[in-house]
């Protein structure tokens, strides 16, 4: 059986800098006839470890964007005291455990209790080779998670894209709604998005969703809904030219631009003429874009 590569991370945001490292460790493998597995954390990790900083993409959606990268497994560590309290010693012994080939991380990678080990310390306690990747920097400026949390959480899309190795998305089980939409004559799908997820500044975005692997054009409310009273934070979408039921289907929403801050309006109605407004806004924005990408 042939022993696996291994790279070793958190890899929240997946950005260009963990894809360097991944598609290192993926050449690597490859070359040598050998399998890929990442490591990962489960959902809520920030939390247990005392930040407040929210997830750019959760569990599935890493697993998801990983597996189109090419990584043949993906190891899920646990995100509870007894493994992120253990030592530095008895966490490569868990990695030894896995009989590596080799072993590819950040070169700023931290493990163990406290973040006491780090690169040296692996390439002293682990019985494989281990390689370092250098950061990645872009126009002079490292690509990091914190610095897309922050493009994200302004509403700037675009710009947090240049440096994802994905287009940021929010992914999810459409649930039932107030049917509000539907009785505008505007149906609208809707996501209960985890705590643990990163959502970007409230309001309504040019956006596309993806069902079953198409893609189509759809203006989304991220947060409240003030014309109805209802203070419930979600994502909301009208997909343009779909229709059908998608009730308990996963579905993800990829916001693109930032159209409008949302507002409390007079009455449906008025809300329905604002809608109308977006929808042709959000065309001119994302249907050139779909056509580019092939997916239609």
């Amino acid at each position: 059986m042939n022993r696996p590569v291994i790279a070793l991370g958190y890899f929240d945001s997946i950005h260009l800098g963990h894809k360097k490292l991944i598609d290192s460790a993926l050449s690597f493998a490859r070359e040598r006839g050998l399998t890929l597995s990442v490591c990962t954390f489960e959902d809520g990790f920030l939390s247990s470890v005392g930040r407040e900083e929210k997830e750019v993409f959760l569990l599935r959606e890493r697993q998801i964007i990983l597996k189109n990268i090419g990584v043949d497994e993906i190891i899920v560590f646990p995100c509870d005291g007894d493994f992120l309290s253990q030592s530095k010693e008895s966490f490569c012994k868990k990695i030894n455990e896995l009989d590596p080939a080799a072993v590819f991380v950040g070169a700023d990678y931290r493990f163990g209790k406290n973040a006491s080990g780090d690169a040296d310390c692996l390439k002293r306690l682990i019985d494989a080779p281990v390689f370092v990747v250098d950061i990645l920097f872009v126009s002079g400026n490292k690509v990091s998670t914190t610095a897309i949390r922050d493009m994200i959480s302004r509403g700037e899309i675009n710009e947090s894209n240049k440096y994802l190795s994905a287009p940021y998305f929010i992914s999810g089980i459409v649930e039932e709604g107030r049917k509000a939409g539907r009785e505008m004559g505007l149906p609208t799908v809707n996501l209960l998005p985890s705590h643990n997820k990163l959502l970007p500044r409230f309001g309504v975005y040019a956006a596309k969703v993806s069902i079953d692997g198409k893609e189509y054009a759809a203006v989304v409310n991220i947060g409240d809904h003030p014309t109805f009273n209802d203070n419930k934070c979600n994502v909301e979408a009208h997909i343009i030219d779909y229709s059908g039921n998608l009730y308990g289907k996963f579905i993800s929403v990829m916001p693109i631009a930032f159209l409008r801050e949302i507002k409390k309006y007079n009455d449906a109605d008025e809300l329905k003429i604002q809608i109308c407004s977006d929808i042709k806004q959000t065309e001119e924005i994302t249907y050139d874009k779909i056509r580019s990408s092939g997916e239609q």
